[in-house]
């Protein structure tokens, strides 16, 4: 499908003057077109997102082969692929619970924020429940085992449009690789939950007066001692024993004195 054209000089016309722009998605201001990632994005749930159209060749929804006529009288063996459309997409940079796929030839389809143009692209899909990556240039299936990504192709000149041909890119990594995905997200999501109880504050608060209290505990401790020896340290010093004491303290060292 060709790519829409675009006129440089009514994007500058559009910035000088603050219109709107005539574009495939719609009306839409300069300033959207050169950043698409600022415009407002629609609240959509994770369950609207995908449309799941099943190729209706298996009662369970499983792909299955059928073996059609071919030229020259030769049988040909085709598998209907499923067809999973995006129907939100670009809705943001989001990672949402994808529903359980059956797998096989799938064919992917969403329209490209950065053009407006419908791609669909053939991708083989295991079976499973993967997780769906959104992000503007691509969408990313992950799977325990592998991650299998559209790419829609690198940005263009000032963000307009894309260079390059539409993808599909296959990643694999190790299932301690997904674990490790899977305990971050579980404690970032863990934090967040632990942060919107308050607990963490109210922990701090008692923690802060606590420390306070002991404080207080401690030189209200100190000053009572002295309060309470205040008396014995009186007797002490009106005893004989206590000038003995005071002079023995007051004694010059002989030892140092003829070292000198």
């Amino acid at each position: 499908m060709p790519r829409h054209p675009f006129n440089s000089w009514m994007l500058i016309a559009g910035m000088l003057s603050g219109t709107a722009i005539c574009w495939p998605q719609g009306l839409v201001t300069a300033g959207e077109l050169l950043h698409p990632h600022r415009r407002p994005l629609p609240n959509v749930p994770p369950i609207d997102e995908l449309e799941i159209l099943d190729p209706r060749v298996d009662p369970e929804g499983k792909p299955r082969a059928q073996v059609l006529p071919g030229a020259n009288g030769l049988s040909q063996v085709v598998t209907p692929p499923t067809i999973i459309v995006h129907r939100y997409y670009y809705t943001g940079d989001r990672d949402f619970q994808g529903p359980m796929l059956q797998g096989g030839p799938t064919l992917l389809t969403a329209n490209d924020p950065a053009t407006g143009e419908q791609v669909q692209v053939e991708a083989l899909l295991p079976p499973g429940a993967p997780r769906i990556r959104y992000r503007s240039d691509k969408i990313t299936y992950v799977y325990r085992d592998r991650s299998i990504t559209l790419c829609f192709g690198h940005p263009g000149p000032l963000g307009i449009g894309r260079i390059g041909k539409p993808a599909i890119v296959i990643t694999h990594h190790s299932a301690l690789h997904h674990t490790a995905v899977e305990k971050t997200r579980y404690q970032a999501q863990h934090r967040e939950w632990w942060a919107r109880t308050g607990i963490p504050a109210a922990a701090t608060e008692v923690t802060t007066t606590s420390k306070s209290f002991v404080n207080h505990a401690a030189d209200t401790v100190h000053t009572v001692g002295d309060t309470a020896t205040a008396p014995i340290k009186a007797v002490w010093r009106a005893t004989p024993l206590s000038s003995l004491t005071n002079s023995q303290e007051r004694q010059p060292d002989f030892n140092a004195t003829f070292n000198r």
